[in-house]
């Protein structure tokens, strides 16, 4: 009889001691298939939580016909389409509701805002040297947003600030650059906070509570669950695909459009370029912010990195732009520094970005296993 032979602890040694990791091959493949297990696992617990397989399922697409534009959902939810009915979507003749789904932080009242002309400012790059300081304060509402300042920049950007528009991740920034946003000549009448309702959020949330006591003269406002269900179902309904699947994050640019359709009669934005314009522009180059003091992120590398990112998730800033082009064709929406070429005699154009198209794709399910992982990994950020 042949005596197998006996396992020292060297075999199994430089599966825990860091000098020594994987010079033992099956060490090496034990790591690997216990890598690979636990990917497929938390991949099937993030595809079983969010109820991804019965939303790959053939489902009967929504049909929004009210503008005679079809817009396809790729997968609708049973909450999702019991609250269509109780909002109003973007179409001619209806605003979103979306003004009244921000709740007082200290009565929990809605939020009530009405302005007849209102200008968003950029916190783009876009915005240095246009002197448009003077045409932005002239409006009767000026909405900002994040951590973007306006001393040393009045002359480019306005002084005055009547709404500032914070997303959850900024509440960081916010609390450094506080001095200068919330107090001042250009502090906020009002400052309205999304993305503060998710469990894992609530370092956010704290991070507004202090700006609340640091700052007591400004009134703040959250985004209820509802109002935040509302905007990723019009971007959903808008573009045809499944803002979850997809793992998008929506930008703050998103929310602020939502709340200034739903607000004001009359709107003026600075510092948005369109969906083609990095491609019409691909040598310029332009910071990403317009008070970042380093040359890098470029705008629209940063743009493309994010309309390109799909197992991470990030940001559909492209895509997102070619939705504010639609709705530029349904409200009284003018576009500056750079303007946007609007015809408001044809129809409003169907989004179809290389995003869009590209999710069209079918996934096998080894991708899908994968990014429901690094959703669940990374995407619970947004």
């Amino acid at each position: 009889m042949v005596s197998q032979p006996e396992h020292s602890m060297h075999d199994f040694e430089c599966c825990r001691n860091g000098k020594r990791k994987y010079a033992n091959p099956r060490c090496f493949i034990a790591f690997v298939v216990f890598i690979s297990f636990h990917t497929m696992m938390f991949g099937i617990f993030g595809l079983w939580k969010s109820n991804s397989w019965s939303q790959h399922l053939p489902i009967k697409p929504f049909t929004d016909k009210s503008n005679g534009l079809r817009r396809n959902l790729q997968s609708i939810s049973p909450l999702q389409a019991e609250i269509l009915n109780k909002f109003q979507l973007p179409t001619h003749g209806h605003k979103p509701t979306v003004v009244k789904r921000y709740k007082s932080m200290t009565t929990n009242e809605e939020l009530k805002q009405k302005c007849s002309t209102c200008a968003i400012v950029s916190t783009s790059g876009q915005m240095l040297n246009t002197k448009a300081g003077h045409m932005i304060n002239n409006a009767s509402c000026i909405i900002r947003m994040n951590h973007a300042p306006t001393e040393h920049y009045k002359e480019d950007v306005g002084s005055r600030t009547t709404i500032r528009v914070i997303c959850h991740m900024s509440t960081e920034n916010v609390m450094v650059n506080a001095e200068g946003i919330l107090s001042g000549d250009g502090a906020p009448e009002k400052v309205l906070f999304f993305g503060l309702n998710a469990n894992n959020h609530r370092w956010a949330k704290m991070n507004a509570y202090k700006l609340m006591k640091q700052f007591p003269d400004v009134d703040y406002y959250s985004l209820d669950k509802f109002g935040e269900l509302n905007a990723d179902i019009i971007f959903e309904l808008e573009t045809g695909k499944s803002k979850k699947n997809t793992n998008t994050w929506l930008s703050t640019g998103w929310y602020t459009f939502l709340v200034a359709i739903d607000m004001c009669e009359e709107i003026d934005v600075y510092g948005f370029v369109d969906e083609n314009y990095c491609r019409k522009h691909p040598h310029k180059k332009t910071k990403y912010h317009y008070f970042q003091s380093w040359d890098k992120p470029d705008e629209c590398d940063y743009y493309r990195s994010h309309e390109n990112a799909s197992l991470i998730g990030g940001h559909r800033f492209l895509t997102e732009k070619a939705v504010f082009s639609r709705w530029a064709h349904l409200y009284n929406i003018t576009f500056h520094y750079p303007p946007w070429n609007i015809s408001r005699t044809s129809e409003a154009p169907v989004v179809d970005t290389p995003w869009v198209r590209k999710v069209e794709e079918e996934k096998s399910l080894p991708l899908m296993l994968f990014q429901s992982f690094a959703q669940w990994a990374f995407g619970s950020m947004y």
